[in-house]
């Protein structure tokens, strides 16, 4: 496992990222599930171990952001593998309210992969070098200000949400690389989904 490193939690920042990702108006009752999508031949199982890896030690946990699950019943859980394509489902009950954030973070975790860096072993190599850091963080800033569902942020809060993710990039900076792969070639979508009785609403 990566080595840690401190990171100063943007609270703020977060809470807002999950109002906006998951509506706040659903009963108790309600499920939110983190619907992963990715193709089912030719799957590159080393590759996928890595992008497995990373969802579950990058978890945000109830003893506190940013922590690592150490204890397995805490620990990431699957709800259900459904066929056709392979569609990974994580699901919490809308009111566990920490569990809701964490899932609003692992959906952009997922989603921002860094896509825009080409190589991703040395980018994240060392955390503090200054020209990575800002590229890092530049490109970061960049998906976020492309996701139109996150355009109600103010640039303070898509800047601190960019910190907090490369911090978590790079606690999983040995993984990364595989992960990054196997995102680019199987992986179709993430997305969060709200599920009632009746009806349900989807975000990509």
């Amino acid at each position: 496992m990566a080595s840690e490193i401190i990171l100063s939690t943007p609270r703020t920042a977060l809470n807002q990222l999950r109002e906006i990702l998951i509506p706040t108006q659903a009963s108790p009752n309600a499920s939110v599930a983190l619907i992963i999508t990715m193709d089912d031949t030719d799957l590159n199982l080393r590759e996928m171990a890595a992008y497995l890896v990373v969802i579950d030690n990058g978890r945000l946990s109830r003893r506190g952001l940013a922590s690592y699950v150490r204890v397995r019943r805490s620990q990431l859980h699957i709800s259900s593998v459904r066929q056709g394509s392979v569609e990974l489902v994580i699901q919490e009950l809308s009111s566990h309210s920490t569990s809701l954030i964490a899932l609003a973070v692992l959906r952009c975790f997922l989603k921002y992969l860094p896509g825009g860096l080409r190589e991703i072993a040395a980018a994240y190599r060392d955390y503090e070098e200054g020209l990575m850091v800002r590229a890092r963080r530049q490109e970061l800033r960049h998906q976020i200000r492309q996701d139109e569902e996150l355009s109600a942020l103010d640039d303070k809060r898509k800047k601190e949400i960019a910190a907090f993710l490369d911090a978590l990039y790079y606690q999983e900076r040995r993984h990364l690389p595989a992960a990054k792969r196997f995102a680019e070639l199987y992986v179709r979508r993430v997305i969060l989904q709200l599920s009632d009785e009746n009806d349900s609403q989807e975000s990509k």
